[in-house]
């Protein structure tokens, strides 16, 4: 993340990676906040060296975190295919209704 997207790309190429899995986290490549405006432009550079853009990772875990949609609109703009959430956590207090609960919210972001 400490590339800017141009070098990341072309660093990524010479390793001889066809794609890169961006990170739109805090201290990633994209930063969350800021999907909308600077995910197009990451994943433009990246593609203008030949390479694909088939992931991006998150800490998402709910469709109720505000950058969500903004995330997800964009990357769907993108064609980017697929997501890695955050992590979900357990206390293993309840471990059904933990699970429940990170299924629940998992399923707000696939919605989303």
């Amino acid at each position: 993340p400490q590339l800017n997207w141009p070098s990341l790309a072309n660093t990524v190429k010479q390793l001889g990676f066809g794609g890169v899995d961006l990170t739109v986290r805090a201290q990633g490549h994209v930063l969350p906040e800021r999907a909308a405006e600077d995910l197009p432009q990451a994943v433009a550079a990246i593609r203008k060296a030949g390479l694909s853009v088939p992931m991006i990772s998150t800490n998402l875990l709910s469709a109720t975190d505000p950058t969500a949609k903004p995330i997800l609109e964009t990357a769907g703009k993108l064609k980017i295919p697929f997501l890695k959430p955050g992590y979900y956590k357990y206390a293993f207090a309840d471990v059904r209704s933990e699970l429940a609960s990170a299924m629940k919210d998992f399923a707000g972001l696939a919605a989303l």
